[in-house]
């Protein structure tokens, strides 16, 4: 709790000036895009999993698939491959 007021109030004295270990992984010479892509599409995919996971497969491509959600589930599954 009192995290969270420091930094409500502008308190928070945190470097945060470092990269984050994925990005970090775009700067590994010759092999990093494909170490960035490959853990990012890893990221995407248990996170549909976990979603599986809790609501059910059908009920999740039921969901993914409805008319007004049709283009987003499509163009982030074109995108992992």
């Amino acid at each position: 709790m009192d995290k969270l007021k420091k930094v409500l109030s502008g308190q928070d004295t945190e470097d945060r000036s470092g990269l984050s270990e994925g990005t970090f992984l775009l700067w590994v010479p010759r092999k990093g895009l494909t170490l960035f892509a490959v853990f990012y599409t890893l990221g995407n995919m248990a996170s549909i999993g976990s979603t599986i996971f809790l609501m059910g497969p059908v009920k999740q491509l039921k969901r993914m698939f409805e008319p007004t959600r049709i283009a987003f589930p499509s163009y982030h599954m074109q995108g992992m491959l």
